[in-house]
């Protein structure tokens, strides 16, 4: 699981402005807020003061920092490393729709961080997240597809997934290569069509 920070940047004219409203209770600036301690960037670097902003921020229902929240759990930034908290964190923000977060909580059933091991939930989360356009759990999906983990083994689904992930921008020239050779040129053609299909769904959700 590779999981990133999401930091804002700032520079030293903006420190006064960001503080009084983060001060103020506005979430979107006590997340920026964090993100200055987190980074260095116009004060002095400390993640422990971040994770404060951060969780602020989170407690007010802001997805985005929810999910940092969640990280610095995860990775142990400014705070005690907690794979069980980080899942706690993480789901409030999928739950709310976040396909950030989604991707995060399908990651930990994957992996068994913070929850026990449950590729069924992985995949449900990924397909959430999938369907959000997000990348990286398109990747995901098509390679539960193809080992049939967590869902039924459909080779066809797999390579249509890594089609779509591979339009979104994810890296996908190995593993399409490993789907398309037990595939034959019917099945290839399958996969070209539901792969449409699904971009149109990802592109035009259903209101």
């Amino acid at each position: 699981i590779v999981l990133g920070l999401i930091i804002y940047g700032t520079n030293n004219g903006s420190l006064r402005k960001t503080r009084t409203l983060a001060e103020g209770g506005n979430a979107l600036f006590q997340q920026k807020f964090g993100g200055m301690y987190y980074s260095g960037n116009g004060v002095e670097e400390d993640r422990a003061i971040a994770v404060t902003w951060f969780r602020k921020a989170a407690e007010g229902g802001y997805a985005k920092a929810q999910l940092t929240l969640g990280l610095c759990y995860h990775k142990g930034e400014g705070v005690t490393q907690n794979h069980a908290e980080a899942v706690k964190w993480f789901r409030k923000a999928a739950e709310g729709g976040y396909a950030k977060a989604q991707h995060a909580l399908g990651s930990c059933y994957y992996d068994a961080k913070g929850v026990l091991k449950d590729h069924t939930e992985a995949v449900k989360w990924y397909r959430k997240a999938a369907l959000q356009g997000h990348s990286a759990s398109q990747y995901n999906l098509g390679l539960s597809y193809f080992y049939g983990e967590g869902v039924g083994k459909d080779i066809v689904r797999a390579h249509a997934w890594l089609l779509v992930a591979e339009s979104s921008g994810e890296e996908v020239v190995e593993a399409k290569t490993k789907v398309a050779e037990v595939l034959l040129q019917p099945d290839l053609e399958a996969a070209e069509k539901l792969s449409i299909q699904l971009l149109d769904e990802i592109r035009n959700p259903a209101p």
